[in-house]
């Protein structure tokens, strides 16, 4: 049963503020405090709207990509839970959207048509009519007739969340309805900004009111990120099957701690996933009064060390079973890099099967990319701090050489993976985005990632109906021109090089981005050497840009003070060649 209480005004203002952005286009922002409610009322609102006039809506209410559909002014699009005003520039391939934020700056008003503040709080009959609806078998004047509910009511300022998680405790007995008034009221627990009240509280008493069995379980989903948690993972991290990790989901959706949805899978399954309040997922990251952890960041660190322990290396013995979820590709790295684990950052960055299918389940490389740039960021600050347990410089240097010199060597392994991923990943089958493909075609057969790659080929051809092209060359091929390779950037930390037209092809790039002495370089086809165009001073360079008959070079760059960069970027004038 959904526990849902229409909020009239609100929904009537969002429906005034659509009717107009349909016709006319716009954007409106619908604003509040965490926890009030006001995703659920656009839902609603939205809803209302369909069942109203369905002749006015096209397409159905679903998650779409945006490059299936040519024209995007037929579409509503909602943003939920905005919070970086930055990102509005990337919304203007909409003429029509709904933003619900926290944020209400001079700067996101300016962006939007219509301005709706969602109330922070419950009217008294909202908030008794949510409170009946855990409990329909009692009769309602029993609610509207507590003393003890109407004092928390306005103990909790009426706010949708606490309601919620309050009516999800099914509290039938005055004793019950003290205690919660009594946390509710305590003066000694720390209360959160912009909250009137101790609203960790109510996350306490709800945790609390758990089963022994089932306690541990939920303050266990507090590793998770702020996205929709397949049911899969869920149930690796608990050790316990499907079935039974629905079942406990269910009833710690009838409490409102969480919300179940369904997702599709890659093979078109629709799987139970659920989704956590963000306030809620925080207060899981502290540790609770039994831990053995002093303190947040160890706790929250441990959390992660038994995902990976649950997750990863479970999937990383069966990936060609593996159906991508949603979450895991997405996560993973992030999960790792909280665990502290370098180990294991190293096993996943050259795990060419697990970037395969984070290619697959991305369907672009931008993603792939940025995490093995935050692995190698995190490798190389790991590699710059060496404690040796030795007084003896010999024992030193046979600990350098059978530790430290493999975590250089899968270093290394993680740049030539990234590199070629950078250079090639252009030419990935779009219906297929297949890495290992990619290898066999762009790696030598000398190269241990090519014999890698031959292996899982083989392995697949032989348990599936799939194949691999393996190209082969005469011993005195001639290399033309067209296929002659250009080297430009040394470091990962210089900006992808930009190119002119063919027909004057030039190659603009940078050169030691990663010391504060860059270069700005340009290469020519036919010359071996590049042009040194300018050296810089206390700079990272960002972006480069070429015309396209090549006449004109930019770039831009941050400022880097006391090797940190300043936020603002500056841009270079225009180079004429």
């Amino acid at each position: 049963m959904d526990h849902i209480i229409t909020r009239n005004e609100l929904e009537d203002n969002i429906l005034e503020a659509f009717k107009d952005i349909h016709g006319n286009g716009g954007y409106i922002l619908v604003h509040g405090i965490g926890g009030c409610g006001k995703t659920v009322a656009v839902c609603q609102a939205l809803q209302r709207f369909v069942e109203k006039h369905p002749e006015k809506f096209r397409h159905s209410i679903r998650w779409i990509s945006i490059e299936k559909y040519g024209n995007t002014s037929e579409i509503l699009f909602v943003f939920d839970d905005l919070w970086t005003e930055e990102y509005l520039q990337y919304f203007k391939f909409t003429s029509k959207a709904i933003i619900t934020s926290r944020k209400h700056s001079d700067y996101m008003k300016s962006w939007h048509k219509h301005i709706i503040k969602a109330s922070d709080h419950f009217t008294k009959d909202e908030a008794v009519n949510l409170l009946h609806s855990y409990q329909s078998h009692l009769s309602i004047k029993d609610f509207y007739e507590n003393e003890y509910v109407t004092e928390i009511i306005n103990d909790c300022k009426g706010l949708p969340l606490a309601i919620a998680l309050i009516g999800g405790m099914q509290i039938q007995t005055r004793k019950g309805w003290s205690n919660v008034l009594s946390r509710i009221q305590r003066s000694d627990a720390d209360s959160l900004p912009y909250y009137q009240f101790n609203l960790h509280e109510m996350f306490s008493l709800s945790v609390t009111e758990l089963s022994e069995s089932y306690k541990p379980l939920f303050q266990k989903l507090g590793v998770f990120m702020k996205d929709n948690i397949p049911i899969d993972v869920i149930s690796n991290l608990w050790q316990l099957d499907e079935d039974y990790s629905g079942k406990i989901l269910r009833d710690f959706n009838a409490r409102s701690l969480l919300t179940i949805s369904y997702i599709k899978t890659n093979s078109q399954r629709h799987r139970m996933a659920c989704v956590l309040h963000d306030l809620l997922v925080n207060y899981l990251r502290q540790p609770p009064a039994d831990s053995p952890f002093e303190s947040g960041e160890l706790y929250w660190k441990e959390l992660n060390k038994e995902f990976i322990d649950r997750t990863y290396l479970v999937y990383c013995e069966n990936w060609h079973k593996y159906d991508d979820n949603g979450y895991f590709c997405k996560h993973l790295v992030e999960h790792a890099i909280y665990a502290d684990n370098a180990e294991i950052i190293r096993q996943i960055a050259i795990d060419i099967e697990w970037i395969d299918i984070h290619l697959k389940a991305s369907q672009s490389i931008s993603g792939p990319l940025s995490d093995m740039e935050t692995c190698l960021e995190f490798l190389k600050d790991k590699c710059q701090i060496c404690f040796f347990p030795f007084d003896n410089k010999f024992a030193i240097l046979l600990y350098f050489r059978k530790y430290r010199s493999k975590e250089y060597k899968e270093t290394a392994s993680l740049n030539e993976i990234y590199s070629l991923l950078q250079r090639h990943g252009n030419y990935l089958q779009l219906d297929s985005f297949d890495f290992i493909q990619l290898l066999l075609f762009f790696t030598s057969d000398e190269n241990r990632l090519y014999n890698k790659a031959l292996t899982i080929a083989s392995q697949r051809s032989r348990h599936s109906r799939c194949f691999y092209v393996v190209v082969r060359y005469t011993e005195n091929r001639q290399i033309s021109p067209w296929n002659q390779s250009i080297r430009t950037s040394t470091t990962l930390s210089d900006p992808i090089p930009k190119c002119s037209s063919f027909f004057n092809f030039m190659v603009v790039s940078s050169t030691e981005n990663h010391t504060l002495h860059p270069k700005v370089l340009l290469t020519k086809m036919n010359e071996p050497e590049s042009t040194l165009i300018c050296s810089l001073e206390k700079v990272r360079v960002t972006g480069l840009g070429i015309s396209k008959n090549g006449s004109h070079l930019a770039y831009c760059y941050v400022r880097v003070l006391r090797d940190k960069c300043t936020p603002k970027v500056r841009f270079a004038t225009n180079f004429y060649c």
